[in-house]
């Protein structure tokens, strides 16, 4: 706390005394008292001050020079430290958002979690297009099977009992289930097997899929609160600090003051040892920084509000087209040889031709004959993940 305008100088006043008067000062002397008692000593003294007087000033000049300057400096550096306690206050709000976005911070750990949690997924559905190709090939092991059967013709009338055409039918499906009874329940079983396992993945796929959305939203998230709490620290800490700069520069006006208030004393407290009665020339205003020291704070500018830039934005998180054109688009453009029309089976039309569906919003950008798109649906962030804090920066409020 400043000095409070020199109110309460210094105990030394208490001891203070003009010797040929036997006046004691109180503890309580203000500046102007103690100026008074200075100028009364310089008149009564009429140029001639004894020993006792001497020693008297001498003191007083010591207590100036020492005890009082070195409060007025307590003072300067308490308010010193107060100024800087608030500036640190605005840059721990940056200490925090580096940590959070900096080198191994929780940022980087976040896009490492999305990049494996894609990676993740692209794998799992390379394997399930694996798994739809084996899926692919067995069941049209069973298709050409089934379309390259000897279809038995049936006998005519069956009234006048077993006849020729009747004994011609049955070795013929006798023929039938001899040639195609083992590898048709091989190639069946296969088929249904490879469907099965292909479901299963994609069932996989689809979690990882979900699981990599989530994730993805969760950074988004993650990053907005963060931002928001950045912004947030930075408008209180920032409002603070102007608060506190503005009442800073009124103290040391204060300082200043007092600084050439302590100045005036030992101005006639040297006069009056090299036994000067005229203090006049004392009272001529000076101003503190021409004098040896002058309690001076220093006023340093806080950093930049740093803006929100690490968010991915609103058309690039699930499952905004370009989203899905950066992780998904490549996954229906494997092409797909095996996958194609099924036109062995008269009058069947059988499997359709793969083509890139356009239900996920995603057409394919080769024009290959590709199998659909695996993608589940997607999972869409909520509102939170959305970028709002991008164009906002902090708004303190400035003291009036």
């Amino acid at each position: 706390m400043p000095m409070r305008a020199l109110i309460g100088f210094l105990p030394m006043a208490a001891a203070f005394q003009v010797m040929e008067q036997s006046t004691q000062l109180s503890a309580d002397k203000d500046f102007e008292g103690l100026k008074a008692s200075l100028k009364g000593i310089a008149a009564r003294s009429g140029g001639q001050i004894d020993a006792n007087t001497i020693n008297t000033v001498t003191k007083i000049l010591d207590d100036v020079n020492t005890t009082l300057m070195d409060a007025l400096e307590e003072d300067r550096k308490h308010s010193q430290n107060i100024l800087n306690i608030a500036r640190d206050g605005v840059h721990a709000c940056d200490t925090d958002r580096n940590t959070w976005f900096g080198q191994d911070g929780s940022w980087e750990t976040h896009n490492t979690d999305v990049t494996n949690d894609g990676s993740t997924h692209a794998t799992c559905r390379g394997l399930e297009a694996a798994e739809f190709r084996n899926m692919t090939t067995h069941c049209d092991t069973v298709d050409r099977q089934v379309s390259a059967f000897n279809i038995c013709a049936l006998p005519g009338d069956f009234s006048a009992g077993d006849n020729d055409q009747i004994n011609t039918y049955i070795c013929c499906l006798q023929t039938f289930f001899s040639n195609n009874r083992d590898t048709y329940y091989t190639h069946r079983q296969n088929c249904i097997d490879a469907t099965n396992t292909h479901s299963s993945k994609r069932t996989e796929c689809n979690g990882d899929q979900e699981e990599f959305e989530r994730e993805f939203c969760h950074r988004e998230t993650q990053v907005q609160n963060n931002c928001q709490s950045y912004r947030e620290c930075r408008t209180r800490e920032e409002t603070n600090w102007l608060k506190v700069t503005q009442e800073t520069e009124a103290i040391e006006e204060i300082f200043q003051a007092q600084r050439v208030a302590l100045e005036c004393l030992l101005c006639y407290g040297n006069k009056i040892l090299a036994n000067q009665t005229d203090l006049s020339s004392c009272e001529t205003p000076t101003t503190c920084d021409s004098l040896s020291w002058c309690p001076t704070i220093v006023y340093e500018d806080t950093t930049n509000f740093t803006r929100c830039t690490e968010p991915v934005g609103n058309d690039n998180i699930p499952c905004a087209g370009p989203f899905e054109a950066q992780w998904y688009q490549v996954l229906s453009n494997e092409g797909a040889d095996d996958f194609r029309t099924c036109t062995e089976v008269t009058g069947q039309t059988g499997r359709p031709q793969a083509v890139p569906t356009t239900e996920w919003g995603v057409q394919s950008t080769t024009g290959n004959t590709v199998a659909p798109s695996p993608v589940d649906d997607c999972n869409p962030c909520s509102e939170s993940a959305n970028n709002d804090e991008g164009a906002l920066v902090s708004t303190p409020t400035s003291p009036s």
